[in-house]
């Protein structure tokens, strides 16, 4: 049986995908913090504008 393989140059090689990269570099949110002390922290933060 003769295997055939298929060699690209640097050029031919396929580029990750955006979002592979992204995650590679930045990685996940990661918090301790429950979802209702995440939306309270935004909502305190808020700041009311008479504009």
């Amino acid at each position: 049986m003769i295997a055939n393989e298929i060699i690209l140059s640097s050029e031919q090689q396929p580029k990750p995908h955006p979002l592979d990269t992204f995650m590679e570099t930045f990685g996940t949110w990661e918090d301790t913090r429950t979802t209702e002390q995440i939306v309270d922290e935004i909502y305190s933060s808020r700041i009311v504008s008479d504009a």
